[in-house]
């Protein structure tokens, strides 16, 4: 078993994302770890997750599962959408600063949703 504390802290996203990709590999291969990481995003795309909240566990399962817009709330106290990425197969969350009481503040309305992809990629 392999037991991780925020690895990925103040790394570089490249770097960060692979660590994550190399403990998936070895997750595929039979091994256990477990890592504790505050990028709900990050692990959601690599991980089964454990949303833990004061010492206790609010949630176990897929991010689907367990990234819920209730769960977030009961865990960190805070408002936020939980939706599908349009373009890949994630979930993402966007957190509403404290005190908002209408979201239409921050829908995108007639905007753009032209994303920007390496061109080295196929």
């Amino acid at each position: 078993m392999l037991l991780l504390d925020e690895p990925t802290a103040a790394l570089d996203l490249v770097y960060a994302d692979d660590i994550f990709h190399e403990g998936r590999r070895l997750c595929d291969e039979g091994k256990t770890i477990l890592i504790v990481v505050h990028d709900l995003e990050l692990a959601a795309k690599y991980c089964t997750l454990v949303l833990v909240s004061d010492g206790h566990i609010v949630d176990v399962g897929t991010p689907r599962e367990v990234l819920t817009a209730e769960n977030l709330r009961n865990a960190f106290h805070l408002s936020a959408a939980v939706y599908d990425d349009p373009y890949f197969k994630q979930q993402r969350i966007f957190v509403f600063p404290k005190g908002t009481t209408n979201i239409d503040d921050f829908k995108q309305t007639g905007g753009s949703t032209d994303m920007s992809i390496d061109a080295a990629l196929k």
